[in-house]
């Protein structure tokens, strides 16, 4: 108990608990990778498209960021979707459907009330809805490969700096953009404060990085039960 309790204070990461998210992880490529080499995943995938056309990876790379992984599927009439996961191993299996829950009431709602650019989702469904074991999962439309603004701004020298190069209108250009966005999500307002969730019409407690970082690094949950 008092080597929890420290965990919580010190943010100490236990050493064991990543050994076994590391091979949890390694554990979830294979069941990938075994789903799509049999044709399940790629027949799956196809019995969401409203004309259930055939796909296949659009490229054979996992992508993933921090938390997330997903494939780019391509289906026999040009059109592509991303198939998205919640990571194995470095989101917590016990909170793995509210987050795809959480993200797919966050999407649509900024897609239906405001103008900011986000992906359509096309289907999406938690864990025990997934008949290939892979987890909770999103089929939303791809966004095409882009330039990052990073990449743009940043000067060529490796540092964090702006380039001199930039002109007033560019930056003014960025501003406003922005100032756009934040805007419209300052006007989403609501009757309680929690966590949207497709999956419960109330509220519920946030869902936040803090505790889950807490949880899946020093292995104490210090979430509490949804409202």
């Amino acid at each position: 108990m008092l080597t929890s309790y420290l965990a919580v204070l010190t943010m100490e990461t236990d050493e064991r608990l990543e050994s076994v998210q590391e091979i949890q992880g390694k554990r979830w490529e294979n069941r990938l990778n075994a789903s799509y080499q049999s044709g399940r995943l790629c027949a799956w995938v196809s019995s969401f498209h409203p004309r259930r056309l055939p796909c296949q990876l659009g490229s054979n790379t996992l992508c993933h960021g921090s938390y997330n992984a997903g494939l780019k599927l391509t289906f026999d009439d040009d059109t592509t979707w991303l198939l998205r996961f919640p990571r194995v191993g470095r989101v917590h299996n016990s909170y793995m459907d509210e987050k795809v829950a959480t993200e797919v009431a966050v999407i649509n709602l900024i897609r239906n009330n405001s103008s900011i650019p986000v992906p359509k989702i096309y289907a999406w469904g938690v864990a025990v809805e997934n008949p290939l074991d892979l987890g909770p999962y999103i089929m939303m439309e791809y966004i095409q490969d882009g330039v990052s603004l990073n990449d743009l701004l940043k000067d060529d020298n490796g540092t964090r700096l702006l380039r001199d190069d930039l002109s007033d209108k560019e930056i003014e250009t960025l501003y406003r953009q922005f100032a756009n966005f934040l805007l419209q999500l300052f006007k989403l307002d609501f009757d309680y404060i929690g966590n949207l969730d497709s999956l419960h019409p109330v509220p519920s407690r946030p869902l936040t990085w803090k505790v889950h970082d807490i949880l899946q690094t020093g292995g104490v949950d210090t979430f509490g039960t949804p409202i």
